[in-house]
């Protein structure tokens, strides 16, 4: 019985080790996501200073795209597992 409890701590503690993990590769990433962000969008500025607004307008609406599509991916995943749990509870199943 107390190998048994000792292994689920140890599991326990597992998880919560890799779940940590996987929490400061998200947050890595997600600082590099946005000193990329912003240097497009400094980028985009200097081009359309140094005259070249095609270009320039080009880095600005690829910048505020990149934005708005992680956004709106994280709000669809959002309400698919939203839905996926409502869909569990009514038929009963975990």
């Amino acid at each position: 019985m107390e190998q048994e409890k000792r292994q689920h701590e140890d599991f326990v503690e597992l998880t919560k080790t890799e779940l940590k993990n996987n929490a400061d590769k998200v947050n890595k990433g997600q600082n590099y996501a946005l000193i990329v962000v912003c240097l497009i969008v400094i980028g985009g500025f200097v081009m359309i200073h140094l005259g070249h607004d095609a270009g320039g307008i080009a880095s600005l609406l690829v910048a505020a795209a990149s934005v708005a599509g992680i956004f709106l991916s994280r709000y669809n995943r959002g309400e698919n597992n939203l839905s996926r749990t409502e869909s569990q509870r009514e038929s009963g199943g975990t």
